[in-house]
This record gives structure tokens, C-alpha cells and sequence, in this order.
């Protein structure tokens, strides 16, 4: 008799014993870039994945204080505990979260300052939506350093739009590697010039690179 009740009990823990012989939806912890919403209070109460799923947080167990009705870009450790069905949001609990920059594409010609690239580290890049995304290292050590997104004057050549990460590391020391989190809004830029593809160029420890997204892929 023990043996069985062992053995059935194994049984549930593979199939999930749900009541009405269907599979429990199964919570899953994931951190993203995504759109932190907040309700009157300031507190976080909705999230916007890049792909556009939304979650309404059902409980922020992370609360800094935030402007009320506001939205931020983060990287946020959030749990879904139910996912968006037709027109209705999924829920989720959030947890911690970091700071993303972002800013509009500026236009180079508008741009009055000389241009800064100092060097990062491109742990990775992505475009999800209508965001690229990236988690750069830089060498850093107690000074703010600055970033903005510019626009070649010209705005697309051959059908590309071209745009370059600006850095300005403001003559810190190189003590150690931070970790900065930044999105680029693509949103203006394909509204203004509808081109096929947008390319980023970034100076890394290793020279520049250039990162290209098609426009297609924006709608995924």
C-alpha cells in the first residue's frame, strides 16, 4: 500500500493532478526589458512586454517611490502567473527591477555639441518590437556618464536609416565594468522615413560595429 501511494504520488507530480485532467498553467519568472506602468499611486500596476502582451500586476513586492499614472523602461524580474487570453491582459507579480535609458533619435543636424564615442562593451543587442535593446559594459568609476541616440543628417541611405550610440564617459577613471541598460524608440525614425532597415553603429573596446535590424521584424 505505501509503495502505491509513493507511486501515485509520483504520478502527480509529473502530470500536475489538475482537477479537470488539464495541465496547470505553471508560473514562470523571467526578466526582460519591458514598459512599467503605474496606477494613481505610484504603484507599479502594469507591464508591457516589447512584443505587446500585457500583464496587470496583481502584486509589486519592489514599491520605490515612482510617479503616479507614469510609464518607465526597465529591466524588470517579473513572474507570470496567468497569460493574456483575446482582449484580456495576463497577470503577474513584480519583483526588482533597473533603469533603462531611453530617448528619442535626435537628428544629427540638430545636434550642436561634438560628437563623443567613447568605447563599451556590447554584451548583447537585440531588436524585440519597437525597441533595440542592449546591456553594454562600460569602464567606469564614480562619475555620470551620457548617452543619446543621433540620426544621420541625411536620415536613410539606401534604404537604411542610420543612427549612432553617442557616449560621452565624462573623463571617468576606468576602475571597474558597470553594467547600463539602454533602448533605442524606433518609432520615429520608421514613421519619418519609412526605410527597410536601421542600423546602429556603436564604438566598442574592439572598434566600431554596425548592428542592423530589418523593419519586418519589427512587427513580431
Amino acid at each position: 500500500m505505501k509503495r502505491l501511494l509513493i507511486a501515485i504520488a509520483a504520478m502527480c507530480m509529473v502530470a500536475s493532478c489538475s482537477k479537470d485532467g488539464t495541465d496547470d498553467f505553471t508560473p514562470q519568472t523571467v526578466k526582460e526589458f519591458v514598459t512599467l506602468g503605474t496606477d494613481i499611486t505610484g504603484t507599479p500596476a502594469y507591464i508591457i512586454e516589447d512584443t505587446g502582451n500585457t500583464y496587470q500586476i496583481t502584486e509589486a513586492h519592489y514599491t520605490p517611490e515612482l510617479a503616479p499614472n507614469s510609464q518607465y523602461r526597465v529591466v524588470l524580474e517579473y513572474e507570470i502567473t496567468s497569460r493574456p487570453s483575446n482582449d484580456n491582459p495576463g497577470q503577474a507579480e513584480s519583483y526588482a527591477f533597473n533603469s533603462v535609458f531611453v530617448s528619442p533619435v535626435v537628428p544629427l543636424g540638430q545636434f550642436l555639441e561634438s560628437i563623443r564615442q567613447d568605447p563599451v562593451k556590447v554584451t548583447r543587442i537585440w531588436q524585440r518590437g519597437r525597441y533595440i535593446n542592449m546591456e553594454l559594459g562600460i569602464k567606469a568609476k564614480d562619475r555620470q556618464h551620457r548617452f543619446l541616440y543621433l540620426e544621420r543628417q541625411h536620415g536613410f541611405k539606401d534604404g537604411t536609416s542610420e543612427l549612432a550610440l553617442y557616449h560621452d564617459a565624462n573623463n571617468d577613471t576606468p576602475a571597474f565594468t558597470q553594467t547600463a541598460y539602454l533602448s533605442v524608440p524606433l518609432d520615429n525614425t520608421v514613421t519619418r522615413y519609412s526605410p527597410d532597415s536601421v542600423a546602429i553603429t556603436i564604438n566598442t573596446y574592439d572598434g566600431m560595429q554596425r548592428f542592423v535590424y530589418y523593419i519586418g521584424d519589427m512587427e513580431e
